[in-house]
């Protein structure tokens, strides 16, 4: 497989800047670039032969008495998550193999994800994120939605989409996959927003600068401690399913639960006791396989996803793109944590 052409609204990379400033065009904007993207968005009838008409009519059902409650983006929700589904997929935000497929509203509204990621690897397979895109300043509420991922994974679930499909890509409809959350307040998407409008209307003159926009490395930090999160998350029911059972793997996976247990969610990542985690369960995939095939694929899919975050945002830092937070590390941890529950 390799990347669907994503371009919306990307100018020409060579024109040059224009002398005077201009107001940016919103209509021409979602015109061009916001449209094409939402016309991406699978219908449920693409779905026909692949799902059932039963499940495709109670889940029509479902979505119609869930409209009438649910509470309606923002403004400047709607414009984050465009924003980010056009650096990513325009400005290669995430690398020049990575395409972004907007969802169709059910799983927008059921299963809390509004695109996924999917990365092209040389062998032609995919690792595949699921993105929940929020401007909410409720820490509650952005607890809540990270908790009942963790909450989930504990269980033995993991998240899914249930109306994928993506051109040239063997997986289709319901895919299992890791969900993130990820987000800023709303001056700040508004501006991210503005400055993509702007560079269409060749304001900036080259689309260069946003594709070097940091934003884009505040978004890889925020997947990165989620995933870390939700890689300790995925042992539990290992203990749960299997305590029972004299096997070394398991009196590992406890002592990793317990050194993780009092460090706080922003800091996992970064510390020894994950480190240590990680090469435990590089080393001993095949047991771990071989004692639950299915909690195994959901753990290793998130350590596999977080693998190839941590790449891609050392790749970015080696070009020189900063951080928002690298002038002020203390600050950037106090904002990750206001989104990840520290």
């Amino acid at each position: 497989m390799r990347k669907t052409e994503q371009r919306w609204g990307r100018p020409d990379m060579a024109v040059t800047m224009e002398s005077e400033e201009k107001a940016c065009d919103h209509e021409k904007f979602d015109r061009e670039v916001r449209k094409g993207w939402e016309s991406t968005r699978p219908a449920f009838r693409e779905f026909r032969g692949i799902h059932s008409a039963d499940k495709i009519g109670k889940d029509k059902r479902y979505l119609d008495q869930r409209k009438e409650q649910f509470e309606r983006k923002t403004e400047s929700a709607r414009n984050l998550e465009l924003s980010v589904a056009e650096g990513i997929g325009s400005y290669d935000w995430f690398g020049g193999e990575t395409d972004v497929i907007l969802t169709n509203e059910y799983d927008d509204v059921r299963n809390g994800v509004d695109m996924v990621l999917n990365f092209y690897r040389a062998d032609d397979s995919s690792i595949k994120i699921g993105v929940d895109v929020t401007t909410s300043q409720s820490s509650h509420e952005l607890r809540e939605k990270i908790l009942r991922t963790a909450d989930g994974l504990e269980q033995g679930r993991i998240p899914r989409v249930d109306y994928y499909k993506q051109e040239g890509d063997n997986e289709t409809g319901i895919v299992y996959l890791p969900r993130v959350v990820v987000g800023t307040d709303d001056i700040n998407a508004d501006k991210l927003y503005k400055d993509f409008c702007q560079v269409l209307e060749d304001k900036k003159g080259k689309g260069g600068e946003m594709a070097e926009n940091n934003f884009q490395r505040k978004l890889l930090r925020q997947i990165e401690r989620q995933l870390a999160y939700y890689t300790e998350k995925s042992l539990v029911p290992f203990d749960k399913f299997h305590g029972r059972e004299n096997k070394k793997e398991l009196t590992e996976m406890r002592k990793a639960l317990t050194s993780l247990k009092d460090i706080k969610l922003v800091d996992k990542v970064d510390s020894e006791e994950f480190k240590n985690l990680l090469k435990f369960l590089e080393d001993s995939q095949e047991e771990i396989f071989a004692l639950d095939p299915k909690l195994a694929g959901h753990l290793y899919k998130h350590t596999e996803a977080l693998k190839l975050i941590q790449e891609i945002d050392q790749e970015k830092s080696s070009q020189g793109i900063e951080s928002p937070g690298a002038s002020n590390p203390t600050e950037e941890k106090l904002e990750l944590a206001k989104l990840l529950v520290s």
